[in-house]
């Protein structure tokens, strides 16, 4: 029984560590930190993940900024301590996607004259899952007589990249605003080079515990498997990277100069091709190993390995936003956004969306310290997030910090995010 329960605790750490093992990045900036969203209403630099569209719409002619920004959530576990009666609620609350860990961030920067921008970003994005039957049994701590536990659904995918690009951010002429009865209309499109490193894993399969005649228990299930696929980092070399690439495309309009819209889609296309790859694969076989006609269920002795002929595709997330801006004043705007994030069924037994419902408020009345406040909802993340931000303008040097989830500090938040800008503009 020891060698089996060995099996049980080898097979949940591994799915953990596919699930949670992410220390990746992806597109933010402090100023949407702060408000809770990249908002498709945005406008200047920080719209460059947001909407291609507005990032020349804030008549600014020259910007340089570098970005730091970093996020990591999850969908059922608070920042406190987990008594006996909130690990009843979380059990009860585990949905059909299970336990979901993500993680994103970016380090980079990038320079605008006019309408054309340039970046570099060093970026990632990735996502981990463990299926609903394991994440019951991670919480509960035991198996439950006669129960098959099931590991599809347990998948995890990260990438990690250089990202490199040009956003083109265009006003359209003035007769064809007023034909579309608005008073300035931008459209966007953004053109990203990716080159980097990429891996995904997944699990198909079942266990579960039952007893025979003399009532001792003993380990039952399906042939299960646990497979990873990566990048062959160990003979790395420049011309092995992983490469791909993407477009985003946006409209922006000011209806008048109370009320805006804004439209994106972004991650068009966006994959990357790994054509030097390895694979591990790891199998725990239930059956008649020993010729008794006693079934039992035992890990391979050494996984199999080697190299992935004909590499693999990695496709990254698309995502969908609309949103619209209303300004109170001159210096005090309300924002509201929709989000739509949409892994790939490549990866995910099925596809695994996230909607997220966003609200905030930009205060820049004092022109020196611009104030942000937001909150938002997440459908895969299944929680509100409360998020503030600040600015210190002097003139042409501007930097900005962003902070969530705030609800943290009442041991109420799945996760954190904090950017720090920093850029001359005129």
């Amino acid at each position: 029984m020891k060698g089996q329960y060995r099996i049980i605790s080898i097979l949940i750490v591994l799915t953990l560590v596919f699930s949670v093992n992410l220390n990746i990045m992806a597109a933010w900036s402090a100023r949407t930190i702060g408000l809770g969203d990249g908002f498709a209403v945005i406008t200047g630099s920080d719209a460059l993940y947001a909407n291609p569209a507005a990032v020349s719409a804030d008549d600014r002619r020259f910007n340089l900024e570098l970005k730091l920004a970093a996020e990591a959530w999850n969908n059922l576990l608070f920042n406190d301590y987990i008594t006996q009666a909130k690990m009843k609620d979380t059990l009860n609350k585990i949905s059909k996607n299970g336990m979901v860990v993500n993680g994103n961030g970016n380090l980079g920067g990038n320079l605008s004259i006019g309408p054309v921008t340039a970046f570099a970003d060093i970026r990632a994005d990735g996502l981990g899952r463990l299926s609903p039957d394991f994440t019951k049994l991670f919480f509960a701590g035991e198996i439950e007589d006669g129960k098959q536990y099931r590991i599809d659904g347990t998948a995890f995918f990260a990438s990690s990249y250089l990202d490199t690009g040009v956003n083109l951010s265009l006003k359209m002429p003035d007769s064809v605003a007023k034909s579309l009865q608005v008073e300035r209309l931008y459209l966007g499109m953004t053109y990203h080079y990716l080159a980097g490193a990429a891996v995904k894993s997944s699990g198909t399969g079942s266990i579960g515990m039952e007893f025979d005649q003399d009532g001792d228990p003993y380990i039952s299930g399906n042939t299960s498997q646990l497979d990873a696929q990566y990048s062959d980092l160990d003979n790395f070399k420049i011309d092995q990277l992983a490469t791909g690439s993407a477009f985003d495309v946006g409209v922006y309009a000011e209806l008048n100069d109370k009320l805006s819209l804004g439209v994106s889609l972004l991650n068009l296309g966006a994959s990357l091709k790994v054509d030097q790859a390895l694979y591990h694969q790891y199998t725990f076989a239930y059956e008649d190993t020993d010729g008794d006609g006693q079934k039992e269920w035992d890990t391979a002795d050494d996984p199999e390995e080697g190299v992935l002929s004909g590499g693999f595709e990695l496709k990254l997330p698309t995502i969908f936003k609309v949103g619209g801006k209303y300004n109170f004043s001159d210096s005090f705007a309300v924002l509201a956004n929709f989000t739509n994030k949409s892994y790939s069924d490549q990866i995910f037994t099925k596809t695994l969306s996230d909607q997220k419902f966003s609200l905030a408020a930009e205060y820049i009345g004092l022109r020196i310290l611009p104030l942000r406040l937001g909150v938002n909802y997440s459908t895969l993340q299944r929680d509100f997030d409360l998020a503030a931000g600040f600015g210190l303008h002097l003139g042409p040097l501007k930097l900005d910090v962003g902070l969530a989830d705030l609800t943290g500090l009442f041991n109420q938040s799945k996760g954190v995010a904090g950017g720090l800008n920093a850029r001359i503009e005129f």
